[in-house]
């Protein structure tokens, strides 16, 4: 029996995105080695090999690529699990709301299927419409926020369309109905994701009792969520991925999210969050009221309270009208880093080249002192010289 009290369970915890994914997964990593100690595994050598295992597992590319080092990924975690069979496990990626049926079965197919929990963590539809978005802009793409929204929902029921991964990934009924063709109702759980400012603690207390893990084990400090962008930030990088991301492709996204999204956008003093267009919200509400009926209608546990899965409404800002005055501030904001940054690289570059200049006159120096027939009281002071330390 393991410390926990709970001998053997393996817990996949498979999203939603954005719904305290970020807090969970960095909670387990960081506090890895002590969980250990205590019976709970956390199969992962490095930080980021759920990424690879869920994409090994769902056969998927990633932009357009598909990185051959994934192939093995899923077998290898799986591998681990198998390994410590008196242990709890945990596996978390989000990637594994939308697995196929025919996914899910070959994922039980490597793990003591008996003993698989999964494990879904639930927000609000209206905060989850904007996670989704955020999500997508912030790896460069051009959406805009009233159209994405307008095409998400009209997506619900369709048999296809470019809103219909929102409702794969983001729907807790269609997600976890999907998970039980394979798993049990009855360890089938779904976590709510509070409202307020202090969600995330919340919902790792939530997480933390479900899967036996003592709070006391577990240590938070540094572990950060994933980055949230205001309306105006967010406003600004959609305008950045219109009219610059096309130009620069594949590097302007990785210059936006090391020089831009984290570093500045993100870090912004007093964020207004971004809100849903005032004529969606009939249907949003809507569309929530049906997944808490028809939760409380499974047998799921629930942990939590299904009212949290109801939008809030009113307090957000709009990305596509925010005011021209502070979306020029932002951008001064971002130019002034860029300029600060690219002044450090230049200063950097211009210090390697004359580095590198001065060592080339050292070997040339050297090379004339060590040569010369007749040592010139002038070489002898050169070698001295030779011995001190470069700029």
């Amino acid at each position: 029996m393991t410390e926990s009290g709970r001998e053997g369970r393996v817990f996949l915890h498979v999203g939603a995105l954005r719904a305290g994914t970020g807090i969970i997964q960095g909670a387990l990593w960081h506090n890895r080695h002590t969980l250990a100690e205590r019976g709970v595994h956390y199969p992962l050598e490095s930080r980021d090999e759920h990424f690879a295992a869920a994409m090994d597992l769902r056969e998927m590319a990633w932009d357009g690529h598909r990185d051959p080092a994934w192939s093995g990924a899923w077998d290898a975690v799986a591998e681990r699990i198998g390994r410590r069979r008196g242990q709890t496990a945990i596996f978390s990626d989000e990637r594994l709301a939308a697995a196929t049926p025919e996914q899910i079965r070959r994922a039980l197919s490597t793990l003591p299927a008996e003993r698989v929990h999964v494990v879904f963590t639930a927000g609000d539809p209206a905060r989850q419409l904007v996670a989704e978005w955020q999500q997508r802009l912030i790896r460069g793409h051009a959406l805009d926020f009233a159209e994405f929204v307008e095409q998400t929902l009209a997506d619900r029921d369709a048999v296809d369309g470019p809103g219909k991964a929102f409702w794969l990934m983001h729907d807790p009924v269609r997600v976890l109905r999907r998970w039980q063709t394979a798993v049990p109702p009855e360890r089938l759980h779904l976590i709510t994701l509070p409202h307020g400012d202090d969600r995330n603690e919340r919902l790792w207390i939530r997480f933390a009792e479900l899967t036996g893990i003592d709070l006391s084990w577990c240590d938070l400090t540094g572990v950060d969520d994933t980055v949230w962008l205001g309306a105006v930030e967010a406003g600004l990088l959609s305008m950045l991925n219109k009219r610059v991301g096309p130009a620069l492709g594949d590097t302007y996204k990785r210059l936006i999210g090391e020089h831009v999204v984290r570093p500045v956008l993100a870090r912004r003093r007093d964020p207004v969050p971004v809100g849903l267009p005032e004529r969606h919200y009939g249907r949003v509400r809507e569309l929530a009221q049906e997944m808490i009926t028809t939760i409380s209608e499974e047998g799921w546990q629930v942990i939590g309270d299904l009212s949290e899965l109801a939008p809030r409404f009113g307090e957000g800002g709009r990305p596509d009208l925010a005011p021209a005055e502070q979306m020029l501030d932002a951008g001064i904001e971002v130019i002034e880093s860029l300029l600060v940054g690219i002044t450090g690289m230049v200063q950097q570059t211009e210090m390697a080249h004359l580095n590198h200049e001065l060592s080339q006159v050292r070997d040339q120096l050297k090379r004339l002192a060590e040569t010369s027939a007749q040592p010139h009281p002038a070489w002898r002071l050169t070698g001295r010289l030779l011995g001190r330390r470069r700029v």
